[in-house]
């Protein structure tokens, strides 16, 4: 078992640009990378392009299908074996959010409880989605009675503990954003 951390990175020294481990030993530019991240004698599979760039790929293991976004296409995908990619959430963030570089949903986290985490730019707030109705509970979207930047990616510790990054990256002009209202760019735990 590798984190998703771990995963991207050994795409990112492979050249893929989204991959899932399949049979026989992938090409890669650094080979004790590849030995340190994947098993002997993986292969990686190239799922599909044609996205602005992909963020928040999260395994579901229930319905055995990989959830990811394409933040500046502002939709979210859902890959599987039996289907293919297919649009899952459009937009996947906010349809118009003045004043944002990016609207769209960022990072990804797939719960034990059968639940996604979201990270929101556009609506800046981290929402967990119900995957049966679709339905968005906002979990946090301030801090100190600031709203956050643009929650970017997050992850939930063993514990239950939220953990979620706040750089200003959904924000047009970053750091020199009128709209910015943190100091700092932050990771924060919920």
């Amino acid at each position: 078992m590798i984190s998703r951390r771990t995963f991207l990175a050994s795409c990112a020294v492979s050249g893929a640009s989204l991959s899932a481990c399949a049979g026989a030993r992938p090409q890669s530019h650094s080979a004790s990378l590849e030995s340190s991240v994947l098993p002997r004698g993986a292969e990686l599979e190239f799922l599909g392009e044609g996205f602005g760039w992909s963020e928040g790929p999260t395994w579901d293991r229930q319905r055995q299908c990989l959830y990811f976004t394409d933040v500046p296409g502002n939709k979210a995908y859902r890959w599987s074996r039996e289907k293919g990619i297919e649009t899952f959430l459009a937009p996947s963030g906010v349809a118009d959010a003045e004043g944002f570089r990016e609207p769209g949903a960022n990072g990804l986290w797939y719960t034990d409880d059968g639940q996604l985490l979201l990270c929101n730019h556009g609506l800046r707030r981290v929402e967990m989605l119900d995957l049966e109705t679709k339905s968005r509970a906002v979990l946090a979207d301030r801090f100190e009675g600031r709203a956050f930047n643009s929650p970017n990616d997050v992850i939930r510790s063993s514990n239950g503990d939220i953990w979620f990054t706040d750089p200003p990256y959904g924000l047009a002009g970053g750091d020199e954003s009128p709209l910015k209202e943190q100091d700092a760019n932050g990771v924060y735990r919920l």
